[in-house]
């Protein structure tokens, strides 16, 4: 599924490679230094919203494969997640 934004189409090839890109860089710069292999505790989703969950506590924490990371197989959720990280939406 391919999206298009100003005549530019974004495959979800290319979404899934700036996630990895942002959580890589993400957790440079916070230092996270270990990763689990399970689901973590997530703050309400109410007041953080779901994608910062998913990218920041989920993806952030745990091993590309594992966790919250099969969510991304998802086409929504996939985009729900790529919009965060390029364009700040919470969801």
């Amino acid at each position: 599924m391919a999206e298009e934004t100003n005549t530019e189409v974004v495959t979800d090839k290319e979404k899934r490679r700036a996630i990895d890109e942002y959580v890589r860089r993400e957790r440079i710069r916070c230092g996270v230094m270990v990763l689990k292999d399970d689901y973590l505790f997530e703050l309400s989703c109410f007041g953080f919203g779901e994608f910062f969950n998913l990218v920041e506590r989920q993806l952030m924490n745990t091993r590309e494969g594992r966790g919250g990371w099969a969510e991304l197989e998802d086409p929504d959720i996939l985009h729900g997640a790529y919009e965060y990280v390029t364009k700040g939406k919470r969801g």
